[in-house]
């Protein structure tokens, strides 16, 4: 499991972060690494979970348990949803209540909060470039500045995730972002020769950002 702890040791991110300035220099880019634990605590999940496990703990309890009457069996689901409540926060439980599309749409919401708030609020130009890693979900959004986006497409930016996604299936985090970097650094460069910004500007950490 990597939730629990980073998936990068002090000499990988070190490594890394050397690598981030030899980007930013090669493209004249700026890059944001962010590697967040989960995007949202999906309470709707955690509600889905708790009913589906109090229904069928009521439904065991009635081939034991013989109710007088039928309100019962609605009594004891709905005291049971409540108990079951902090148990379906738990990540083994509020998994397989998750629906795709929810997450999709959390870890992209995420995502652009992240990208407004670390690149776009502290940057003065439109150069920035981040890749966004969300360990619970397993989901990976590459996101750039308005300058980039109109000579990089959408299908440049799902390259780039593919490249990572490659690393963390044989759990090599470091060549993973590695890779990821060296394809969106040959993507910049095709779409601007002479570098995206030629002002070097430094303006945003180096460091990979843990949330």
């Amino acid at each position: 499991m990597i939730l629990n702890k980073k998936i990068l040791n002090k000499e990988e991110e070190a490594k890394l972060k050397e690598r981030v300035v030899q980007f930013e220099n090669n493209t004249g880019a700026e890059l944001v690494l962010v590697v967040a634990k989960e995007s949202d605590p999906y309470p709707g999940a955690v509600l889905r979970s708790s009913i589906f496990l109090a229904f069928f703990t009521t439904l065991l309890l009635s081939y034991f348990i013989e109710f007088g009457y039928s309100y019962l069996y609605i009594l004891c689901q709905l005291i049971l949803t409540f108990l079951f409540l902090p148990l379906s926060r738990l990540r083994l439980f509020k998994s397989w209540a998750l629906v795709d599309s929810e997450v999709e749409r959390e870890v992209q919401e995420k995502a652009l909060e992240v990208f407004f708030t670390h690149c776009s609020e502290k940057a003065s130009h439109s150069n920035e470039t981040l890749i966004y890693t969300s360990l619970y979900e397993k989901r990976i959004e590459v996101l750039v500045g308005k300058n980039i986006k109109e000579k990089i497409t959408q299908a440049d930016l799902e390259e780039i995730v593919l490249k990572v996604k490659e690393g963390f299936t044989q759990k090599s985090y470091l060549k993973a972002y590695e890779d990821g970097l060296a394809a969106l650094e040959e993507k910049l460069l095709a779409a601007f020769p002479e570098k995206v910004s030629q002002s070097g500007a430094d303006e945003l950490s180096n460091n990979v950002l843990w949330l």
